[in-house]
């Protein structure tokens, strides 16, 4: 029995290895090419972040400093359900049981807004209620990943092209793809608090006390960047190409589409376009008043069926 279950083990074993199966694709002909794209966003969800301190006001609640900041908001535009939230509330309630200090509360809030003139106009006003505390916590863009996959399927067509334009030049052409590695991208979700943003008119708004210039922040644009390395099957070219010389030293150059079955030929300078013409044997292609035909290794070109070139 023991001698049984080994010889059926070791026939399975034999059929599997003899088995053919698809090659790796280290055996495989292929290229292996780069592609890069690019893209820059405009951001348009702003974050601003606004600190409200009750030291900074004197005789006045920060209750009383929120109410007038909401009014003023809402009037900018602002849902506050929607675009307004608490970060933090601290107190400094430790350090009076220490020293005996009144309690002072303080409120951290982000803001939202969608575009730099807005978020000028929010500087400008709260500056005014004598909250100075306002700065840029982030900018993003609300379309982010589908802008990210567009620029990945750019990229990974990039390389496809690049791949195509090389094997051409070697009369080759490009199969499937067998191998793709995404590599690290230059992609940054976030903004940094203060990088890439410039205010134009808020200094000016702010000494002279006008109303006539509003700010206006600009941002610099979001940079998405993305590479792929990408593995094409080499294949044998759609196009062929051969030139021969006869014993009268003239010269035919032949371009052979295998795709769309024409063929180019160039004979004395002339250009010659033809079609191929079904043939139980041999090769033809004609175009009136040309015609082509290799049958057994003679090659003739003729023209109103005289034989204008020949070689053997």
């Amino acid at each position: 029995m023991k001698n049984l279950l080994f010889a059926l083990l070791l026939l399975y074993s034999s059929v599997v290895i003899a088995q053919p199966g698809e090659k790796n694709f280290i055996d495989l002909n292929y290229i292996e090419v780069t592609g890069k794209a690019e893209k820059e966003v405009v951001p348009d969800k702003i974050f601003i972040k606004i600190l409200l301190n009750e030291k900074d006001f004197k005789n006045r609640s920060l209750t009383e400093i929120e109410k007038t900041m909401f009014v003023k908001l809402k009037e900018l535009g602002s849902d506050l359900a929607k675009d307004l939230e608490i970060k933090d509330l601290l107190s400094n309630f430790r350090r009076y049981w220490l020293v005996k200090d009144d309690i002072l509360l303080s409120k951290e809030y982000q803001l939202l807004v969608h575009d730099g003139k807005t978020a000028g106009q929010v500087f400008v006003e709260l500056q005014k209620l004598g909250i100075s505390e306002v700065s840029i916590d982030q900018v993003e863009n609300s379309k982010i990943t589908a802008y990210r996959n567009e620029v990945k399927i750019a990229a990974i067509k990039a390389a496809q092209e690049k791949a195509k334009a090389l094997a051409q030049a070697i009369n080759q052409d490009i199969g499937r793809a067998i191998y793709i590695q995404e590599l690290e991208s230059g992609f940054i979700p976030f903004q940094s608090k203060a990088a890439g943003i410039s205010v134009r008119g808020y200094a000016n708004t702010i000494l002279d006390g006008s109303d006539s210039a509003e700010p206006d922040i600009g941002f610099e644009k979001i940079e998405l960047d993305y590479a792929v390395i990408v593995r094409f099957e080499l294949t044998p070219g759609n196009i062929i190409s051969s030139s021969v010389i006869n014993e009268d030293g003239d010269r035919l150059d032949m371009s052979f589409n295998n795709i769309r079955n024409t063929a180019a030929f160039v004979f004395k300078g002339d250009l010659i376009e033809m079609k191929q013409d079904t043939m139980a044997s041999g090769i033809r292609y004609s175009n009136p008043p040309y015609e082509f035909t290799e049958w057994h290794g003679e090659i003739r070109l003729k023209k109103d069926g005289k034989i204008i070139f020949s070689h053997h």
